[in-house]
């Protein structure tokens, strides 16, 4: 969760929560210009304005998850590339070391 409740009911904002939107953001704009798309092109595809494509790849806007494998789709990638998912790897299989 990005915000939790603080003293006196004030929302406080966890500062690792701005710090992965921007690095989302980052990897969603590496993967459109290695696509060779624009915003604008984006935009069209996802139903939203450029100039939202744009906030959220700079990390000021969230992205709402169905847009998630849309983006994917046309960046020519996996949502698990998108998100930069490592639990994909395998963990080393772990060997017997009793002699028998």
């Amino acid at each position: 969760m990005a915000k939790s409740k603080g003293m006196m009911g004030r929302r406080t904002i966890d500062p690792g929560w701005m710090a992965k939107r921007e690095k989302l953001g980052a990897r969603l704009r590496t993967f459109r210009e290695r696509a060779g798309l624009r915003t604008e092109s984006v935009g069209h595809h996802l139903n939203m304005s450029s100039l939202r494509v744009l906030r959220i790849e700079e990390g000021v806007s969230g992205i709402p998850a169905e847009y998630l494998l849309d983006m994917a789709r046309l960046y020519g990638v996996s949502v698990s590339e998108l998100l930069g998912d490592r639990a994909r790897r395998t963990t080393p299989a772990l060997h017997s070391t009793d002699a028998t």
